[in-house]
């Protein structure tokens, strides 16, 4: 979840109700208790070479490193998911499947502001350079926007 944008309190409260609806599942399905165990000691395990790397910023940078964590947080899931009745378990897929679009549609607003920002920069640079009034100095460019990478040069640019 990309926390440098603001979550809407439905999305909120859908998180917050994430790890009550995880316990509750494991309760209902106490047959596969033994293998929900050994899933959550080989995340703690895959998690510890890159235990300086969890420390993820707001914005999700740093995710890429939980690729293999998340194989243990996955079968979990698939396990307690398995040894529910099919009702239960299709109306548990369903709304999580829901909480995932909006999770998504929260992470991309920042993908889909950023290039317009990007653009009006753009623009009024070009605007600053074609009325040639001297050296264009660009700086105080931010590297990301959100969690986005933006335009911000590795040094200060001198145009013109």
């Amino acid at each position: 979840m990309n926390w440098t944008t603001p979550i809407g309190p439905i999305l909120r409260g859908i998180l917050a109700a994430l790890p009550a609806l995880f316990a509750l599942l494991a309760v209902f399905a106490h047959s596969v208790r033994r293998q929900f165990l050994a899933c959550l000691g080989f995340t703690l395990a895959a998690a510890i070479p890159a235990q300086k790397m969890l420390l993820i910023g707001l914005d999700l940078s740093g995710t890429r490193t939980l690729y293999l964590p998340g194989v243990g947080v996955a079968i979990p899931w698939g396990l307690l998911l398995g040894a529910l009745e099919w009702r239960l378990r299709a109306a548990t897929v369903g709304a999580l499947l829901i909480v995932q679009i909006l999770a998504l549609e929260h992470n991309l607003d920042p993908w889909r502001s950023a290039p317009q920002l990007a653009k009006s920069a753009c623009v009024a640079l070009g605007r600053q350079i074609t009325r040639g009034n001297g050296p264009v100095v660009i700086q105080g460019l931010p590297a990301t926007k959100s969690g986005v990478v933006f335009l911000a040069p590795k040094r200060l640019v001198r145009v013109g």
